[in-house]
């Protein structure tokens, strides 16, 4: 679809280059709203989810998303039928892991099974605001 949601909250049309940027740059120049630390042990997942404020950060969920870095696929049929197109960043799942309160500190020990990269994202609850994220090769 054309359009795309920047940090849980932003609506802009995907193909307007500037507007995209734009808004990703306004995102990245404000402190986060939690701290997040990653680390991977194997098959665990080690998550550290703290608040940057003492107000907190709100009610939000800890999400792990599974992805491909990158595949090329072989089109075999409609309009691109014929070409090969190279896809990045491949989500394979996407999991709610925690719900958090936004006040205290969370650490989470989690089972994850396969060598593919992985991102932990914490949101607002209902799909609000991405508070912040960090990706694992």
């Amino acid at each position: 679809t054309p359009q795309m949601i920047v940090q849980g909250v932003d609506h802009v049309v995907g193909a307007d280059h500037a507007a995209v940027t734009t808004l990703i740059a306004a995102h990245q120049a404000r402190p986060p709203a939690a701290a997040l630390e990653v680390a991977r042990d194997g098959a665990r997942l080690r998550v550290r989810v703290a608040p940057t404020s003492p107000a907190g950060a709100g009610p939000s969920e800890v999400f792990v998303v599974r992805f491909l870095a990158s595949e090329t696929v072989a089109i075999a049929h409609g309009e691109n039928a014929g070409h090969e197109i190279d896809y990045a960043n491949i989500v394979t799942d996407w999991s709610p892991v925690a719900r958090w309160d936004g006040r205290s500190v969370a650490d989470l020990t989690l089972e994850i099974a396969g060598p593919e990269p992985v991102a932990v994202i914490v949101q607002r609850e209902r799909q609000g605001e991405v508070l912040t994220a960090a990706r694992l090769p």
